[in-house]
């Protein structure tokens, strides 16, 4: 059963592809380049109707557990550019 993503230390345009190969629509608000909140949480099972996602600044928000911001864009960069459309 598919889950909702963590986008958050991702790019607003990271996350839209993100969400875009989930077929899932995403709504933006916020200043900044960076997703530093999320509506719903990740990891939630079942499709979402949408994710709402809060821009900011790197540091802005709750920091995410497993890295900083840096390292977490790193990381999602590194397993979105390994997946194929299948795998998602």
């Amino acid at each position: 059963m598919p889950s909702v993503p963590d986008l958050r230390g991702m790019t607003r345009e990271v996350a839209r592809f993100q969400a875009e190969m989930r077929a899932i629509p995403i709504v933006f608000s916020g200043v900044g380049e960076i997703v530093v909140r999320q509506s719903p949480l990740p990891g939630i099972l079942g499709r979402p109707m949408r994710i709402d996602c809060t821009l900011g600044r790197v540091g802005d928000g709750p920091r995410p557990i497993g890295g900083g911001w840096e390292e977490r864009r790193a990381q999602h960069v590194n397993t979105a550019s390994d997946q194929s459309p299948q795998d998602i």
